[in-house]
């Protein structure tokens, strides 16, 4: 049974009939309209008024066949010095009232809030109509509900954030995708489940539970790629994988999709401040505490790193106290800096000691902490990208950590890698190639896509890796896309073709310039053909974009280990047993290898080991 969004019907904005008021009142209802657009849990039908019909058609059958619908009318009417907008919302069977509010500002600045009052209105409206499926839902046997009734139930047991919870909504989810194998949400919303214990639960298991995560977010996009929170998801453990410029791909498209959804945007402000973009971190933040001022407990949680990287350190601490009682490990940690910082040591050190405790009970299993260990590990859950964030949270706990400073090496990022011991594993920048080392054997290799690929495999052993987040692919999300005939795409495909060929004949001679050269006409050719569309402009694509990177990163990868084949057998045959393509990428080797690895990492370089 395919999952059904309740239908919102749209009502014209009535007016006392002034013409400026009439005027305002249609943007208004324009605006409201794009708004409620994005909610992908709604099926939006904007009823425009004839001189024959003035009322929605509630009583006809097309709602009923929609599933449940719901009418929205708004009003404007204006004052002595003030416009008030009023909001409603009816069933449009019982024509019970579900929500209603009311929104006044004076007349000279309607204009300017205007945007905000529409995204209020679409945010509380959106919340208020899966309220209104979950009350309905919650009358029902569990049997006998749809899938979206499903995921609405099993959503609001996510937002609960317990083990118990998370375990009780996958049942549901699960129940949601088998009766509809094609609905985004479900697999989204399992992604959700294990998120929450990624996030703050079940340390013992964190990578597993990443890696679960990752890859029902991965499902639910490959139906549907317009939900931001699993864009969120996806870029939340890019980041802990220290991939921050694919993570800040899925932040951006996260943002560019629903500009106005707080649960996503108090998330964005987290990530953006992980990345170093602090001031798009407050932006995010502050817009998040506007449209939804009644919030729920973690979003003051979540604003605390925000506010504390953005060195706005009073703020950051009302924020964490605000939040306290949320089961977040390392929040006593941040209030901690946030006092060190102020020179208020005797409060630092109470919140440095119950940050202490938690991690004791948490993360160590009752051991005490080595020296310097448990800010090691606040620093591995919070990936921050910049040395100077780094540097900033490390010398605010140092102040009241009791133990010695971390005994990690600071790296310096921009250093050349130095020579590895004989006997080491090691895959190293040497110049603009490669060195590989393996038992004992040396070789030099150009620079190759499908070699950039290994090496983060490599550096993410046993984790699973979406073909798309290895094939560094970014569609134009606002360029039209084109239509090409047959002759087209086959000229496409014959220059892709000769071009890989040529590609391969410029790397056997170690021309790195014609290898670059090649490479980006290959590109961006591979781009425009996989943004195409089918004949007379009908929405065919050629494949779905994530078959599209399985064949480009499979092909390079293999390409990558036929060079390595060739100038170093022992080397080749084991990343051949190692490594597996395909939509999803491992490295597994039967045996763990101790490797050395350098690698670049957005602007900066940085060293790995496994």
């Amino acid at each position: 049974m395919a999952a059904r969004n309740p239908t919102l019907i749209l009502m014209p904005c009535t007016t006392s009939g002034l013409a400026e008021e009439q005027i305002f009142a249609q943007g208004f209802n324009d605006d409201l309209q794009v708004e409620l657009a994005r909610f992908g849990s709604l099926d939006l039908v904007c009823w425009q008024a004839t001189a024959k019909q003035e009322s929605p058609p509630v009583e006809r059958p097309e709602a009923d066949q929609n599933g449940r619908a719901f009418v929205l009318r708004t009003a404007l009417r204006r004052t002595d010095a003030s416009l008030r907008i009023t909001a409603g919302l009816t069933d449009a069977q019982s024509d019970r009232h579900v929500w209603s509010h009311r929104y006044e500002a004076p007349t000279a600045k309607l204009y300017a809030i205007e945007d905000s009052i529409v995204a209020q209105t679409a945010v509380a409206l959106a919340a208020r109509l899966e309220d209104a499926v979950l009350l309905e839902s919650r009358s029902k046997a569990i049997e006998n509900l749809e899938a979206y009734e499903l995921w609405i139930r099993g959503k609001s047991l996510l937002l609960k954030g317990t083990a118990e919870d998370d375990a009780e909504a996958r049942i549901l989810l699960e129940r949601a995708v088998a009766l509809d194998p094609h609905f985004a949400r479900a697999y989204g919303g399992l992604s959700l489940s294990w998120f929450n214990e990624w996030t703050c639960q079940f340390w013992h298991a964190f990578d597993a539970n990443g890696e679960k995560a990752y890859k029902f977010a991965h499902q639910a996009l490959d139906l549907d790629d317009t939900d931001p929170l699993l864009h969120v998801v996806i870029g939340r453990i890019l980041l802990h994988r220290r991939d921050f410029d694919q993570a800040a791909w899925y932040v951006d498209r996260a943002l560019a999709l629903s500009p106005n959804h707080p649960d996503c945007l108090i998330q964005l402000a987290l990530c953006h401040a992980l990345l170093g973009n602090h001031e798009s971190s407050i932006q995010c933040a502050e817009r998040a505490f506007r449209l939804h001022p009644f919030h729920p407990q973690w979003y003051s949680a979540y604003a605390c790193v925000p506010y504390l990287l953005a060195r706005r350190i009073d703020e950051a601490i009302e924020f964490a106290r605000n939040g306290i009682d949320v089961p977040v490990v390392d929040l006593p940690a941040g209030l901690a800096a946030c006092y060190a910082l102020k020179g208020q040591m005797q409060e630092a050190r109470v919140w440095y000691d119950k940050f202490e405790v938690l991690f004791r009970a948490k993360i160590t299993g009752g051991r005490e902490a080595r020296p310097g260990e448990a800010i090691d590990w606040l620093l591995a859950v919070n990936p921050l990208r910049q040395p100077e964030d780094i540097t900033f949270i490390r010398e605010a706990l140092g102040r009241v950590d009791t133990h010695p400073a971390s005994t990690l090496p600071a790296a310096d990022l921009a250093s050349p890698a130095t020579p590895p011991p004989a006997k080491e594993s090691a895959i190293l920048r040497q110049g603009s190639g490669w060195l590989l080392r393996f038992n004992g054997q040396t070789v030099l290799l150009p620079d190759m896509k499908g070699l950039q690929d290994i090496v983060v495999l490599i550096g993410n052993a046993g984790t699973s890796i979406h073909c798309f987040d290895l094939s560094g692919h970014v569609r134009n999300e606002n360029r039209d896309d084109g239509v090409l005939d047959d002759k087209a795409r086959e000229a496409y495909k014959a220059r892709i073709r000769e071009l890989q060929e040529e590609l391969a004949g410029a790397e056997d001679d170690n021309d790195l310039g014609r290898v670059e050269q090649i490479q980006t006409e290959l590109d961006t050719l591979l781009e425009a053909l996989s943004d195409a569309l089918g004949l007379g402009g009908r929405s065919r694509r050629l494949g779905s974009m994530a078959e599209r990177a399985r064949t480009t990163v499979t092909w390079r990868i293999r390409y990558a280990i036929r060079k390595v084949e060739a100038v170093h057998a022992p080397l080749g045959r084991h990343l051949r047993k190692a490594i597996r393509t395909g939509l999803y990428c491992t490295y597994e080797p039967e045996t763990p290898v101790k490797w050395r690895l350098f690698r670049k990492i957005g602007s900066s370089e940085t060293a790995l080991s496994e």
